[in-house]
């Protein structure tokens, strides 16, 4: 029987998940000891949860409104959750009582941003046409941020592997402790361990084969475009790039939901003090008001009606689109020399001469 790749690896996760990883359990409070530890506030303060929320709800509603400011907050977004990461690594490292519940919450609130990205930004995933400086700057215009934000996507989604097969296991787990959100308050071991593990596995086989297929200039996967004209002909690019705006914003709220939930769940079932105060420390007034900022300059910079990068309007003939293929005109700007303070030369046209017969 030949099984799909990623059914093949799923298959091979619960496999191993469920006969070769220990079982650790969730142990009480025993005598003298106290339910839950103290958190660490500069990681997964209030302050900078609050920042990493209001950024990830910044970028989701600029770029689903298509708002110049999307690119500003899409890659300072990103730059900040992939310092986020360096300092898991680096905890994980060096911090040998690291909780098992911490690291799962900074995995969390860091994937509240990396995973929300503006509707354009896998469309104009390119790798470099050449090693001229003018392709090099092309793909650092526009491709940069969406690249950046998969490589880390794939580096968290394998850290968020590892943690579950060995970091589980290894890292401190305080009286307790030990619980997630999934609708519900579970615990982090037994089923719900094997289906993350399972999950995360499958996360990165796809954004492996996603990179591969960038880096080696395949064409980009079907969008939701070329699938819903497929099914009906009548439909307008207009109308289909607004519906899937709409549903990739209510799509992103809803997973910036889930994940401030899950967190938030986390913080109080496992009882984490003293990370619920923004003033607690300097770093966590930082990335709060980073957060903070990014939001005014979306308000601040909005757009009513924003107008498309390329200035191009959707005409139809005769209030149809003609065989389903919508037409596309650039605006042309003209140069008035009058108003614009140029002189224009005339110069003298001399007729050709006639041709003798």
């Amino acid at each position: 029987m030949n099984l799909p790749p990623i059914t093949a690896v799923a298959f091979l996760s619960v496999l191993f998940g469920t006969t070769v990883v220990n079982a650790r359990e969730i142990a009480p409070a025993g005598p003298g000891e106290t339910c839950g530890f103290e958190g660490n506030a500069d990681m997964y303060g209030l302050g900078i949860r609050l920042g990493v929320y209001i950024q990830a709800f910044a970028t989701t509603l600029s770029g689903a409104y298509r708002q110049e400011s999307s690119r500003g907050a899409s890659f300072a977004n990103g730059f900040f959750q992939f310092a986020m990461f360096v300092a898991l690594v680096y905890m994980t490292v060096i911090n040998r009582e690291l909780e098992v519940v911490e690291a799962a919450i900074i995995i969390l609130f860091t994937f509240c941003s990396v995973s929300i990205s503006n509707p354009e930004d896998k469309e104009a995933l390119r790798k470099p046409e050449g090693i001229r400086l003018r392709d090099i700057r092309k793909f650092l215009r526009h491709s940069f941020v969406p690249f950046g934000k998969m490589l880390t996507e794939l580096a968290l989604n394998l850290y968020w592997t590892w943690f579950w097969f060995l970091g589980i296991e290894r890292q401190q787990l305080s009286p307790c402790t030990g619980y997630g959100f999934f609708f519900s308050k579970v615990s982090l071991f037994g089923w719900f361990r094997t289906l993350a593990t399972v999950v995360t596995v499958c996360m990165v086989v796809w954004d492996t084969f996603v990179i591969l297929r960038v880096l080696y200039s395949k064409p980009p996967l079907p969008s939701w475009i070329t699938s819903i004209t497929e099914f009906d002909p009548n439909a307008t690019k207009k109308s289909i790039v607004c519906m899937r705006d709409f549903a990739g914003l209510v799509i992103s709220l809803a997973i910036i939901g889930f994940y401030i939930l899950s967190v938030e769940s986390m913080i109080l079932w496992n009882n984490i003090r003293n990370v619920n105060v923004i003033l607690g420390s300097v770093g966590q007034m930082i990335p709060f008001l980073v957060g903070l900022g990014s939001f005014i300059a979306v308000i601040l910079e909005w757009n009513v009606k924003p107008e498309c990068n390329n200035c191009k309007q959707d005409i139809m003939k005769d209030g149809n689109p003609r065989n389903g293929v919508i037409e596309e005109r650039k605006e042309e700007k003209v140069c008035d020399p009058e108003k614009s303070g140029l002189t224009v030369k005339q110069e003298e046209i001399t007729p050709a001469p006639e041709k003798l017969e």
